[in-house]
């Protein structure tokens, strides 16, 4: 079934790496779409997934449950769209009131799209949810950009992002540059000054170069290997494992996401360094 959806090479890993094998999942996703035409009909293959995953391709139950989430009709998976271009609190509650009795199934599904919609009452009662998950329920948040949601909610999903087959040819020199300072802990303590100056210069950029960089480990991670057209970076990445390159992407994520709080930026860059030449070091 994730055949479908592996043209999208960074989200079809992600997926790999969140829902396969697995018994239990974490309780939330944001899933990044950056405006995907066939976001709704990924989001589909990936729930059929999870309903689907312990039964045999084209077994009746297989098929059953396929074909009740086409047709909008599988009990343990509730899609919400806003009304209005608001997500009001009351879908949320029906959502709710529908999961309360424990399913069948191992797992209970509710997919919010476009969840930057949500009004404040929604958004209240969504944290609520989150601080307080009910087991076996999971919540997809579906939206353009992870940043367009509240800080205190993206603080307590796990990422998903929807961006395939990105090439970072144009963007070799600034990741070329960043390796050859982040070479060792000493070294980019060394060149503190020339991080501030030339690629930590302020939040905004600071978060694009994250974004560049994690991008391309997950590119790495997609690929397994380097192609011809990132032949500069491919000392940076020589034996270096899938499993490292997921730690680190998630060491990226993890830092990436204190950017939106207000921290002291000088502080968060050390911190940042220091975990980043851990990981790299140590894995």
């Amino acid at each position: 079934m994730l055949e479908e959806i592996k043209k999208y090479n960074n989200f079809y890993q992600q997926v790999l790496a969140n829902f396969s094998n697995k018994a239990n999942f974490f309780h939330a996703y944001i899933i990044e779409t950056y405006d995907n035409e066939e976001s709704e009909k990924i989001i589909d293959i990936l729930i059929k997934y999870i309903f689907s995953r312990k039964y045999e391709n084209n077994s009746l139950e297989y098929k059953r449950i396929c074909t009740l989430i086409d047709k909008n009709s599988f009990y343990d998976y509730q899609k919400i769209f806003p009304e209005n271009n608001v997500i009001k609190k009351e879908q949320l509650t029906f959502v709710k009131n529908k999961f309360k009795n424990k399913s069948f199934n191992s797992n209970q599904v509710y997919v919010i799209f476009d969840a930057d919609k949500l009004n404040s009452h929604a958004s209240n009662t969504i944290l609520k949810f989150l601080e307080e998950p009910n087991d076996g329920v999971i919540a997809f948040f579906v939206v353009k950009n992870r940043y367009m949601l509240l800080d205190t909610i993206i603080s307590r999903c796990q990422i998903l992002t929807m961006d395939q087959n990105i090439s970072f040819s144009s963007d070799n020199s600034t990741l070329v540059h960043f390796f050859k300072i982040f070479s060792s802990l000493k070294n980019a303590f060394l060149n503190y000054d020339l991080l501030m100056k030339e690629l930590f210069i302020d939040k905004k950029v600071t978060i694009e170069l994250l974004d560049l960089l994690e991008k391309r480990y997950y590119d790495y991670i997609c690929n397994s290997c380097i192609t011809d057209t990132n032949k500069d970076l491919e000392e940076y990445f020589n034996n270096l494992s899938i499993k490292q390159a997921l730690k680190i992407v998630n060491v990226i994520d993890n830092e990436k996401s204190k950017l939106n709080y207000n921290v002291n930026f000088k502080i968060w860059l050390d911190n940042f360094i220091i975990k980043f030449m851990e990981v790299k070091e140590n894995v």
